[in-house]
């Protein structure tokens, strides 16, 4: 167990002492190092003797330093140890619903709370230990982002496949009493936590304020790899016409009742709706006592309804923006916010091709549109279908490289080869697409420029007019680049920002103050919101 360092900042107060990469560093003050989290914690001491290992010999060495001063350190991996792997056997799990002949990396099962503390991802709570919850105690790992899916018990330990996964709440009461707080999600299953289930599931969240800060719902999604063990099929493995058991995409064709995970099915738009309605009443109550929506519906919700979005302050502060809540508003209003600023016509004509998917194209198209507005750039948006795991999937983040290079190479066959195919850069893992196809192969094979874009308006505006951050108008640059405001937004925007300062210092006078009204907690939120010109 080491910290294998990957680079060394020049100038750094590790080169001054002559680190360098490769080297393994194994104690901090006599204490193992387990994670970057330990890293950081232990470098904030005046004095550090660090043990290290260089090409098999043991080294040690004392630096003095101000307690502010990094040592200029990165590391391969985050994790010094071995990662905590989840021992459930949820119903929906995705890596359950992915091809044998995938790259190994693509089948572990975190269920590591250091990495949900660092990345936000999410952790059952299941595989926590007390030495854990002493860790994140003592360290304030603070805030977690937890999969819920139910509080009622059974349904829980039904749902997740374990024994020991129906007392959630006690775990939640547990960081309660230390004052850490978390983000809850709860993908709901059609039949077996909606309903009833899901009104207790909320109304338990919503007790926990301000322990739980959100809560997103999401959908459940299914891949074609999602077969039912009661399912008849022929030698191909195709599912035979007529067979009774549950298919991945619908429902029981003679209702007769099978084991729980035989039964699980995408949701259709009457049962979204559905929980769009109990949602929408929980966001009420919590508005009215929390002064912010506390529930969020994933964007799914409101595109497979066909919807219109929410204003950005919905969201708050995006705090679930990776669990696809808030993306693609935020998506617009940041669009809209630069779209005054585009040119009237660029130097030279290019040619762009925009790859999304199913889900993606319903927020992309419009702002696509106004691209043709500009003279000299012609582009095209290229829906791509998932193949690859099933048309059932229809979210951008899980597209493959064969895919999208099956619908460029039939674009190509008709059209003008584009300057450049942009993507959003979601869709890599590790450099590559899930099913190990690089961008590389796709551009050698097609002899075309693809390339990745930052998943975010920006990105896509950049690469589509051909423009990057480092020419943009003096005036116009901010920390993250061009934060310039859409003309009808501006006066909003101010009042809103002005609002958030005001949050921001309240925070700062004291963190622990909750008001009371009517004997439920109440914190202060802005709830102002911004009209956004681009609808869906």
């Amino acid at each position: 167990m080491g910290a294998v360092i990957s680079r060394v900042e020049l100038r750094s107060i590790a080169q001054r002492y002559g680190f360098r990469v490769n080297d393994e560093v194994i104690t901090i003050n006599g204490q193992l190092l387990r994670d970057i989290i330990d890293y950081h914690f232990l470098t904030a001491e005046h004095k550090l003797e660090i043990n290290f290992v260089r090409d098999g010999m043991p080294y040690s060495t004392v630096i003095h330093k101000d307690e502010s001063d990094t040592l200029g350190l990165d590391f391969k991996d985050e994790i010094f140890d071995e990662i905590n792997t989840c021992r459930n056997k949820c119903i929906f799990c995705f890596v359950d619903q992915l091809p044998a002949d995938m790259r190994s990396s693509l089948f572990i099962k975190d269920d590591d709370y250091r990495l949900s503390f660092l990345h936000g991802n999410y952790i059952t709570l299941t595989n926590i230990s007390e030495n854990d919850l002493r860790r994140i105690t003592a360290q304030r790992l603070s805030p977690l982002y937890v999969s819920v899916h139910a509080t009622d018990p059974e349904v829980r330990e039904q749902m997740m496949g374990s024994s020991n996964s129906g007392a959630i709440l006690k775990y939640l009461e547990k960081l309660k009493t230390h004052n850490i707080q978390c983000h809850a999600q709860v993908v709901v299953v059609p039949g077996v936590n909606d309903g009833k289930v899901l009104k207790k599931t909320l109304q338990d969240l919503y007790n926990l304020h301000p322990t739980v800060k959100t809560v997103a719902v999401v959908p459940v999604g299914l891949t074609r790899y999602h077969k039912c063990k009661n399912e008849k099929t022929d030698k191909k493995g195709q599912i035979v016409e007529g067979s009774d058991a549950c298919t991945a995409c619908g429902s029981c064709k003679k209702g007769h009742e099978i084991a729980l995970r035989e039964r699980v099915r995408l949701m259709r738009p009457s049962e979204a709706q559905q929980i769009f309605e109990m949602v929408t009443k929980f966001q009420a109550k919590a508005q009215k006592f929390f002064k912010y929506a506390f529930f969020y519906l994933s964007d799914e919700f409101y595109l497979i309804m066909n919807k219109e979005l929410p204003r950005h302050t919905h969201y708050g502060f995006f705090e679930q923006i990776g669990n696809g809540v808030g993306l693609a508003r935020k998506m617009i209003t940041d669009f809209n916010r630069r779209r005054r600023y585009f040119p009237n016509s660029l130097d030279e004509k290019r040619n762009v091709w925009i790859i999304t998917g199913v889900l993606g194209e319903k927020v992309i198209k419009p702002l696509v549109a106004e691209f043709a507005k500009i003279k000299k750039l012609k582009t095209r948006l290229m829906t791509v279908k998932n193949d690859f795991f099933g048309h059932e999937v229809t979210v951008t983040g899980l597209l493959t490289g064969q895919d999208i290079k099956k619908n460029i190479e039939a674009q190509l066959k008709k059209s003008v080869k584009p300057d450049v195919v942009i993507f959003p850069d979601v869709l890599l893992h590790e450099g590559k697409f899930l099913d190990d196809v690089t961008p590389e192969q796709i551009a050698e094979e097609l002899d075309i420029n693809i390339t990745a874009v930052e998943t975010s308006a920006i990105g896509m505006i950049e690469m589509t007019l051909g423009i990057t951050r480092k020419n943009v108008p003096e005036e116009l640059e901010g920390e993250d680049g061009p934060e310039v405001i859409y003309a009808d937004e501006m006066d909003e925007d101010e009042d809103y920002q002005d609002e958030m300062e005001e949050y921001d210092e309240e925070e700062e006078n004291d963190d622990d103050d909750i008001a009371e009204d009517d004997g439920e907690p109440e914190t202060h939120l802005p709830d102002k919101d911004i009209e956004i010109t681009a609808k869906i």
